[in-house]
């Protein structure tokens, strides 16, 4: 029945109970205050999915509620008033049921994306993802970035696949336009350098590291921007005492120990460590100073990623993966031996400690070597070329060589300064002599490069050069003459003896300073009788014992003035067998 007609159209007047309100006004401001304040109150985590969700929440959101409010105020003014309407046979009921569903709508996809399936990075929301990554980071707050690191593991898989790697070209040379998609994943990998988000993924979600790293290998992208992702997760890992790191040193730690999934997955392919661009896993910031045990878990690493690049044959080129790594271990494991120099209450020391580490990777990489099948150690001799490595064996020679150096610094007490230089250092020699080719390669690489430290004295006086003398005769013919001589020490002590007896009083003469550097202060220089005396605690032996190297000339063998003294003598050459005739 129509009151009046208006263009064809038929108006009516709704009758005067238009029945109850399904869906008011008043319902609708309930609802929104609730949603508002449920939002508000949320984790970040939930925040974040919110913010990355492929389809725009907030503006679809806003104009959702603009229209719900609207209709709800409007439905029940007009049936308040009684206003006209046309007669299309709607109730009142049911149009506030639609706008009701239309709500609820709204809600259910709030919830499927902050709870029932949450947004990864995608084609859809790759700007949306970077941006609100991006704003994480700037404000910094931890409870945020501890939410966003745990989210990240959802989208590993696709930031590595849709991300680019770096590729060098030449000048001029065209480079294609990036789809939009590879531009934000590349940028949202550059982002996870931040130091901040690192300390959280160790801390927190240390899968996010390892989502990643599976991912790239898997994939086989050895060249994405992790370089200082890498670089400083390996920073905070190290710093943090109840990482990863140190839940997997071994069988204590239970399967993890045995597994090592955190450190087998960062560092276990060499590949994947040498290529990453932007830095490497090893290059920790030059700040940090680590302990004892963080310098442990450090190596322990650098080893990981040393048995993937043995076992990978990748040892026969010049690992240039490795520099920065072998750096870092000469500097911390001798960088503050010069602190404990005179130092009598010295045990137990944290120079001492990292000396003593940095001494045992050496020789744990050797081992690692030795076990490699058809090893190729190159050439053991390589005059005036030294001043290049050629193979890892010359690298680990020439660590061995600065950490030798280095314990030069430790003089007194002489305890303190025979187990230095003696008991941890010289044991490259004494300890490699019955084990693989690496091993035997690596000791004749070692003695040539400290031979030819000592030989720079004779072109100019230095204190390197200086040290390593001291420390080959302290260890060697002037050390250990009274036990008797080691076969692994003789040849670099008999080439020492025969330097030190031609050139020791020369230098005396041009360079005093340098000249009593050279020896122990157990050690005495008679400049007027030409000799040097090294004077041997008593012992169980009352009487002192002494050993003399006659500078001026050679005395046969076992020539002494009394029983406690002896001379020093040069170790006669064998001869070769006569050729038959």
């Amino acid at each position: 029945m129509c009151n009046y007609r208006l263009i064809g159209i038929c108006f009516t007047q709704p009758p005067a109970s238009a029945g109850d309100a399904i869906f008011g006004f008043g319902d609708f401001l309930t609802a929104l205050a609730l949603l508002v304040l449920v939002y508000n109150s949320a984790d970040p985590l939930y925040r974040f999915r919110i913010n990355v969700a492929p389809i725009r929440l907030f503006p679809l959101t806003f104009w959702t509620t603009l229209v719900v409010g609207g209709g709800s105020l409007l439905t029940d003014l007009w049936f308040a008033e009684r206003w006209y309407a046309p007669a299309w046979g709607v109730s009142r009921a049911e149009i506030q049921a639609g706008l009701g569903l239309l709500f609820l709508v709204l809600v259910s996809a709030w919830t499927w994306f902050a709870f029932v399936r949450p947004a990864s990075f995608a084609k859809l929301n790759a700007k949306a993802y970077f941006l609100a990554l991006y704003r994480a980071i700037v404000r910094g707050s931890e409870k945020e970035l501890a939410a966003v690191a745990s989210e990240l593991s959802r989208s590993g898989k696709a930031l590595v696949r849709y991300a680019a790697e770096h590729i060098h070209r030449f000048p001029g040379e065209k480079v294609p336009e990036p789809r939009e998609v590879t531009k934000y994943a590349t940028q949202a990998l550059l982002l996870l350098g931040n130091r901040k988000l690192c300390r959280q993924i160790v801390a927190t979600s240390p899968e996010t590291a390892i989502v990643i790293m599976q991912e790239a290998r898997a994939a086989e992208k050895y060249r994405l921007p992790l370089g200082q992702f890498a670089q400083n997760l390996t920073t905070e890992a190290l710093l943090n005492r109840d990482s990863s790191l140190y839940h997997e040193d071994g069988l204590s730690s239970g399967l993890a120990g045995h597994w090592k999934p955190f450190t087998n997955t960062v560092y276990g392919d060499f590949q994947l460590v040498a290529g990453m661009e932007g830095g490497s896993p090893f290059d920790i910031d030059y700040r940090v100073r680590l302990s004892p045990e963080e310098f442990d878990a450090y190596c322990r690493v650098v080893l990981c990623t040393f048995k993937s690049y043995v076992d990978g044959g990748w040892y026969e080129s010049y690992p240039h993966a490795f520099g920065t790594a072998m750096r870092k271990v000469t500097e911390y494991g001798s960088g503050d031996l010069h602190k404990i120099d005179k130092l009598e209450d010295y045990y137990p020391n944290d120079a001492e400690a990292r000396f003593s580490r940095a001494c045992r990777f050496i020789q744990d990489a050797l081992g690692i070597l030795d076990k490699k099948d058809g090893l190729q150690v190159g050439k053991l001799r390589l005059p005036g070329k030294y001043d290049i490595s050629e193979t890892i064996i010359d690298v680990l020679a020439e660590a061995a060589s600065e950490l030798i150096s280095a314990a030069s610094r430790v003089r007194e007490p002489k305890s303190l300064a025979w187990h230095i230089q003696h008991n941890t250092a010289w044991a490259f020699f004494t300890r490699l002599g019955k084990r693989g080719p690496a091993s035997r390669a690596f000791r004749i690489k070692l003695a040539r490069l400290l031979y030819k430290d000592i030989l720079e004295l004779e072109k100019f006086p230095n204190f390197k050069g200086a040290g390593v003398l001291y420390v080959v005769l302290n260890c060697t013919a002037l050390g250990n003459y009274i036990s008797g001589r080691r076969r692994a020490d003789f040849p670099i002590g008999r080439a020492v003896l025969a330097w030190t007896h031609r050139n020791y009083m020369r230098l005396a003469e041009v360079h005093p300073p340098i000249a009593q550097r050279c020896i122990s202060p157990a050690m005495t220089f008679d400049k007027d009788r030409a000799r040097i005396v090294r004077v041997f605690d008593g012992g169980l032996n009352l009487n002192p014992q002494e050993v003399v190297l006659d500078l001026a000339r050679w005395t046969s063998p076992g020539c002494s003035s009394t029983p406690e003294t002896r001379r020093v003598s040069r170790p006669r050459r064998r001869r070769a067998p006569a050729k038959q005739q």
